[in-house]
């Protein structure tokens, strides 16, 4: 039954390649699974809806789940309150050149960060037309924009829900032996964050090209990208959706308390669950429980901002109203979520650690695993164009590699969590990418081959970094 286990995956990873539809592969790929476990019957389609109504039910799925919806309505009420605007329209007084413009973008990540789809549509609606007035180069600012908002995200080890989910992907992909005694699943990913290469250098490259402009656009490099898949009528209403009401004034006040008030709750819930099994500060955010404390400082900073915003003569329909819609933006990712981890328990289910464990562990030399599994990822997330999906993909490949290769789980998690980032700077069907390009007004294509040689550059440098550490640790 092992080599069954490859069925799930493999279906799911060729409908993405195929359709770029990320949901509904995933979900081809569990019925797979769910059929295969049941001998290819129809009692496996009540099996498809166990996995998935036990994934949505297990206690920490269920925070996370819970999390994500609250957090998209607090994101979505920052942003019509005018929070973001504010901050915008004060420090756009000092942006008078594309280098102040672009470093404008690096300033504000700080109190744009838990968002990356906030961080864009807020920032690149700000800066682009600055950008026009001096006359700047565009992908120069899209390609910031990208890699300030994919890339920086990845290592923020808490407030997002990036966090949540990689910590989620750690926890149920982690056996006995990694998921000790003294150190949680959130342990772990901090531990991982230190071993994702590729995300630091891109920020280095970033920087660079902030500061220097490093010959940003000079080499461009021919990438093919889709027509646009929905109709007209579609995107003229996520247009109009997305227009912020004219009624609420610009205040810099309505980002900086809600991000403060998160913040300071999130960091105390996780020192209040970590305390009993780590005396120190830093050790009680390590042995913490992550998924509750993140969900109980989202529901904190909810009710804070709330009160908040109905004193601001802001009305309690309006703020339920977009509460509502912001917590309606998040189903997709929550069914991701839930589809991966039904996924992954199905394929553990069908024997997937054996058959690793048995094949691909003794063809990969150890040393190589880490380097291995970032070139996948790369690879992957480029032609998927979604790290979240890559993600779900190689992690439980990596832990089996780690397990059967006695890795340091956290180095080959790290790789994973670059591999999967890749797509998100450079992928021109990747959700980041063609959204810059449409808050900069430029073609996709352009925006992804001018950026592709610096993603390349990273690449390059991150698989020399992997080889030289796992050559190092064995």
């Amino acid at each position: 039954m092992d080599w069954l286990s490859l069925v799930p995956p493999l279906i799911t990873f060729a409908a993405v390649v195929l359709s770029r539809r990320v949901v509904l592969s995933l979900a081809l790929g569990v019925a797979a699974g769910a059929l295969a476990k049941a001998g290819w019957s129809v009692s496996g389609l009540l099996l498809m809806g166990s996995y998935l109504a036990g994934a949505a039910s297990q206690g920490e799925n269920t925070y996370v789940l819970v999390f994500l919806v609250l957090f998209g309505g607090l994101a979505q009420l920052i942003n019509v309150a005018g929070g973001i605007r504010g901050f915008t329209d004060f420090a756009g007084r000092w942006a008078k050149s594309e280098r102040r413009i672009l470093l404008l973008a690096w300033a504000m990540l700080p109190i744009t960060f838990f968002d990356n789809v906030f961080r864009i549509l807020s920032v690149g609606s700000i800066l682009e037309p600055l950008m026009d007035k001096v006359k700047g180069v565009k992908e120069r600012l899209a390609f910031v924009l990208a890699v300030t908002s994919g890339q920086a995200i990845v290592l923020v080890p808490l407030g997002t829900a990036y966090a949540g989910y990689m910590v989620s992907l750690v926890r149920g992909n982690s056996g006995p032996a990694a998921l000790d005694s003294g150190v949680s699943a959130y342990g772990i990913f901090l531990r991982s964050l230190m071993w994702n290469f590729f995300s630091p250098t891109m920020l280095v490259l970033s920087l660079g090209v902030s500061i220097w402009g490093i010959r940003y656009g000079k080499i461009r490099l021919a990438v093919g990208v889709r027509e646009q898949e929905f109709t007209k009528v579609h995107r003229e209403k996520e247009a109009y959706l997305a227009r912020l009401p004219p009624e609420y004034p610009s205040r810099t006040a309505n980002l900086i308390l809600p991000l403060a008030v998160f913040l300071a709750s999130t960091l105390f819930f996780l020192w209040n669950t970590g305390r009993a099994r780590a005396p120190s500060f830093l050790g009680a955010l390590g042995a913490a429980d992550y998924s509750a404390s993140i969900m109980t400082g989202a529901l904190v900073t909810l009710g804070v901002t709330v009160a908040f915003f109905w004193a601001q003569k802001i009305s309690l329909a309006e703020i339920e109203a977009h509460l509502i819609e912001g917590a309606q933006g998040v189903l997709s990712l929550l069914a991701i979520l839930v589809l991966s981890w039904a996924l992954s328990q199905i394929v553990r289910d069908l024997g997937f650690t054996g058959l690793i464990t048995s094949v691909l562990a003794r063809a990969i030399p150890p040393w190589a695993v880490p380097v291995t599994l970032f070139l996948a990822g790369s690879g992957i997330s480029y032609v998927i164009g979604s790290s979240w999906a890559t993600w779900a993909l190689l992690l439980p490949l990596g832990a089996v590699l780690a397990e059967a290769t006695a890795l340091n789980p956290a180095v080959v998690f790290g790789a994973v969590w670059a591999g999967g980032s890749v797509g998100d700077s450079t992928s021109p069907v990747a959700d980041l990418p063609i959204l810059v390009s449409s808050v900069a007004k430029i073609r996709v294509a352009d925006y992804a081959g001018s950026a592709l040689p610096f993603t390349l550059a990273g690449i390059a440098v991150s698989a020399i970094l992997y080889v030289v550490a796992g050559l190092r640790l064995v």
